[in-house]
């Protein structure tokens, strides 16, 4: 099957919006990654604005936000900067990024207890990450715990497809500090062979001797006070926010925090598609029992809208799944260039299954997905399905042989990206809200709530990016893109 993931070249961020010549989102954001690049910082910060106030969302909220915190670390405006570190974090997307990126902001303010305090959430949420390894074995050498430095660098180095110069500094670095002077030098001798300067090398060079001298006997404090700074490197040890991690052992002469560890994005938002997407995530919070047609005309009435399933062991009700996930798809399906309505964004709503159908109308959506988890006595019962109205249905017979299609794709796209059990695709004609749709319209069963093992993936982060990933596969293969 056809897969796009929507990875880009840079010439779509550059897109303007269809039709009316204004920059879009992306563009916007681009324009802001460059001028932060040339050092233009205000012009960075305006250019990023303007993409937030353009929509852009997903995946590139976080990097706006973090950008945002690098240009007000730039103009020394702290406490702004502080601010955009955390709203990056409560996009809650690239966790490990964003606690490391506070971490080196209260290194940089000398809050030692706060920045550790962050590295360690970082490696909480990815435990390989090797800029948080790197940040927290800086934060250990300028705080004179150089053996619990040493470990966290040599696994940075480890974990990096092509280690740089400062890797090899930072812990040529530490090595002395801990009185490993020899193997100090090697690690040094690699650094210069990276491309470390002169200037630089010949600092860490000194320090190494000056251990050796002492014979290691001092603790690389050397008499400080606990939390001072040790031998400085010149501002150029510190690398940019282009996905380096931090390398200096201390801040630059200027005194500025050093860059963030934040890397540079290697994903453009797609450009718009012109499709627009309707999203009805099933259920609310509170049920409606009142009744409403079963379609249009119809003499048969079905109640607005039931409470659902829940977990069989968590308790965690279907609403709130679907919820959850539909939030993550209509996030994913922006990033992939189409237009995405929501017939809700909370479980403190009161609509009817027909109204959900009517907004999917009023959007003139192309294509109307159906969020749902499955449930049965049978607590063995597993697997995804996909529902569709047949050709059949009194109401929407017409809409079958396309509804048919992307059940098919999207199914397709769900299995492939879980290799869950495969229940098929399944018509459906007393659905209200795929009855009251005047588009291809589906109904996805994502897994059984009732079904332990099925539950605990279902409501698991891991799992529910590869159900959004295969409904995004599925709606590109449908569309043929």
């Amino acid at each position: 099957m056809k897969r796009i993931v929507g990875i880009l070249v840079m010439l779509v961020m550059l897109s303007t919006v269809a039709g009316c010549g204004k920059m879009s989102a992306a563009g916007y954001y681009q324009d802001g990654c460059e001028d932060y690049e040339k050092g233009e910082y205000a012009e960075a910060l305006a250019d990023f604005q303007k993409a937030l106030e353009k929509g852009l969302s997903g995946e590139y909220l976080v990097y706006s936000y973090s950008y945002m915190g690098h240009c007000y670390l730039k103009k020394e405006d702290f406490k702004s900067a502080e601010q955009y570190y955390q709203m990056a974090l409560a996009t809650g997307k690239e966790p490990a990024m964003c606690y490391t990126n506070l971490g080196i902001y209260y290194r940089k303010c000398r809050e030692y207890e706060q920045a550790e305090r962050y590295y360690r959430l970082a490696l909480e949420a990815d435990d390989s990450y090797p800029e948080a390894l790197t940040s927290l074995g800086v934060l250990y050498s300028v705080t004179g715990q150089a053996e619990e430095a040493v470990p966290l660098l040599e696994k940075a180095i480890s974990l990096s497809k092509e280690p740089s110069a400062f890797h090899y500094a930072n812990l040529s670095y530490a090595y002395a500090a801990a009185g490993r002077t020899e193997e100090a030098r090697e690690k040094l001798l690699l650094a210069r062979e990276k491309g470390y300067t002169s200037g630089d090398y010949a600092i860490i060079l000194n320090y190494i001797e000056e251990r050796e001298a002492e014979g290691a006997e001092k603790g690389p404090d050397d008499g400080r006070q606990p939390g001072a700074d040790v031998t400085q490197p010149p501002a150029s040890v510190t690398p940019e926010p282009t996905g380096a991690p931090e390398a200096s052992v201390t801040p630059g002469p200027t005194g500025k925090p050093a860059a963030s560890a934040t890397p540079e994005p290697t994903k453009a938002p797609a450009v718009a598609s012109g499709k627009v997407i309707a999203i009805d995530p099933g259920h609310q919070k509170q049920s409606n029992y009142e009744q409403e047609p079963v379609g249009p005309g119809a003499s048969e009435q079905k109640i607005k809208v039931s409470s659902g399933t829940q977990g069989v062991t968590t308790k965690v009700p279907e609403h709130q799944f679907n919820l959850e996930l539909s939030l993550k798809l209509k996030d994913a399906l922006k990033e992939a260039g189409y237009q995405v309505v929501m017939t809700r964004e909370t479980a403190e709503v009161d609509l009817s299954n027909a109204e959900r159908a009517g907004i999917a109308n009023e959007a003139k959506a192309d294509i109307f997905i159906r969020i749902h988890a499955d449930g049965a006595e049978n607590k063995a019962a597993n697997g995804i399905s996909v529902l569709y109205p047949s050709e059949r249905n009194p109401y929407v017979a017409a809409l079958s042989p396309e509804s048919k299609k992307l059940a098919k794709s999207v199914l397709d796209g769900l299995c492939d990206a879980t290799g869950a059990n495969r229940r098929g695709i399944v018509e459906r004609d007393d659905l209200t809200g795929t009855n009251w749709a005047k588009m291809p319209v589906i109904v996805v069963e994502a897994g059984f709530m009732t079904n332990e093992a099925e539950e605990k993936k279902l409501l698991s982060k891991e799992y529910q990016a590869l159900l959004v990933q295969g409904i995004v596969d599925g709606v590109q293969e449908y569309f043929g893109e």
